[in-house]
C-alpha cells in the first residue's frame, strides 16, 4: 500500500508538451494516496450532482411557492423550459427579492450542469483507466518541488514538472496530486490546471512501487532534452499512468 500525504495549492497555468512513443504502463499494486491541497486552493471535491439538483429544486420552489396564480404556469414553464430557453425576463413588476429569487436559480442550475458534466467527465475517467503523462526535469513554475500541469487542449496533456532536488517520494506525491485531479475533474476540463506540490512525504510504501519510481527517475536524469511548451527545453520522459482506483472513503 502506497500512502503519501502531498502538500499542494491549484491555480490556472498554461502548458502542454510534445508527445512522444508511450513507454510501458507504470505497474504496481494499486495507489492509494493520501492528498492534502492547502491555501489558496479553493475546496474542491469528488462531483455532488445529488447535492446541487437538490439545490436547484430547492430556489425553483421558493419561486413557485411566491407566484400568484396566474402567472405561476407560464412563469414555471419559462424557467423548467418547457418553453422558450429556460429564463424568464419580463416579470410585471419584479422587486429585488424577485431578482434575488431568479438569480439564485439560474446561479443553482449553472452549477448542477457544471456538477453533472464534471461527473461525467470523472466517471469517463475511471473508465478510460490510465493516461499518458509526461515527466520533465525543470524548475517548478511555482518554485515548488513539483507542479502538476494539465491542460484542456494538447498533444501531451498532462505534465508533472520535477525540480532538480526532487526525489522518488517527489514524484509519488506529484502522481497523487495528478490521479486526485482526476478523480475530481475527470480528463474532459473546463479549464487549465496547475498543481503546486510544496512537500511529499511517503507515511507507508509498497517497496515495489518505490524501485519503480526510483527507476523513472534515473530514466527521467538520463533522458535527452526536448522542448515542452510552457515549460521549456529539458529532459523528459512519457509513460502511461496507473489505472484510476475509486477511493474508498470520500
Amino acid at each position: 500500500m502506497n500512502r503519501f500525504i502531498v502538500g499542494a495549492c491549484a491555480t490556472l497555468l498554461v502548458a502542454c508538451s510534445q508527445s512522444e512513443p508511450v513507454a510501458p504502463a507504470l505497474r504496481s499494486m494499486p495507489n492509494n494516496f493520501a492528498v492534502r491541497l492547502t491555501t489558496p486552493a479553493p475546496r474542491v471535491g469528488p462531483p455532488d450532482v445529488a447535492a446541487a439538483r437538490a439545490d436547484e429544486a430547492a430556489a425553483l420552489k421558493q419561486i413557485e411557492t411566491n407566484l400568484g396564480p396566474e402567472s405561476r404556469g407560464p412563469v414555471m414553464a419559462a424557467l423548467t423550459g418547457e418553453n422558450h430557453d429556460g429564463y424568464h425576463y419580463l416579470v410585471k413588476g419584479k422587486t429585488a427579492e424577485w431578482n434575488d429569487r431568479y438569480t439564485q436559480y439560474y446561479a443553482a442550475r449553472t452549477r448542477r450542469l457544471a456538477e453533472e458534466r464534471r461527473d461525467a467527465s470523472v466517471a469517463a475517467a475511471y473508465r478510460r483507466g490510465g493516461v499518458t503523462v509526461v515527466i520533465a526535469l525543470a524548475e517548478p513554475p511555482t518554485g515548488s518541488q513539483a507542479a502538476v500541469l494539465r491542460r484542456q487542449d494538447a498533444g501531451s496533456a498532462n505534465v508533472i514538472v520535477l525540480g532538480p532536488n526532487a526525489t522518488a517520494e517527489t514524484l509519488g506525491g506529484a502522481f497523487a496530486a495528478f490521479d486526485k485531479s482526476r478523480q475530481w475533474y475527470g480528463d474532459d476540463l473546463t479549464q487549465d490546471i496547475m498543481i503546486s506540490v510544496q512537500d511529499a512525504r511517503a507515511v507507508s510504501v509498497d517497496r515495489d512501487y518505490m524501485a519503480r519510481l526510483g527507476q523513472l527517475m534515473d530514466r527521467l536524469r538520463g533522458a535527452p532534452a526536448r522542448s515542452i511548451d510552457g515549460v521549456g527545453i529539458v529532459k523528459a520522459i512519457s509513460i502511461r499512468s496507473l489505472k484510476l482506483h475509486k477511493p474508498k472513503h470520500p
